[in-house]
């Protein structure tokens, strides 16, 4: 497949309106009853979701509406909801 033009990566630091709590700093999350994800929080002071999945490790999404969490945290399967609202929606790095 060939392309008529380039369209440059969007890096974090592109986004100035997301922000991520220091590194140090956790959300205190709460258990979920789940296959893949083990507990999950929300920082509004920074609009950040944590998510401590069972294998990988817990992970911190930005720009993560206060909506798009309540949906999450009631949702039936909160692994199907993260699935479908969050993941390769959102931008994410590794903090535990």
């Amino acid at each position: 497949m060939i392309f008529d033009k380039v369209v440059p990566l969007k890096l974090f630091y592109d986004f100035p309106e997301f922000s991520f709590p220091a590194e140090e700093q956790y959300v205190e999350r709460q258990l979920v009853v789940s296959e893949d994800i083990q507990s999950v929080g929300y920082d509004a002071a920074h609009r950040t979701l944590e998510i401590k999945f069972q294998t990988i490790g817990v992970y911190q999404y930005p720009g993560v509406s206060l909506n798009v969490y309540h949906s999450l945290m009631e949702a039936p399967s909160t692994s199907e909801c993260f699935k479908s609202l969050i993941k390769h929606r959102y931008l994410c790095r590794k903090v535990g």
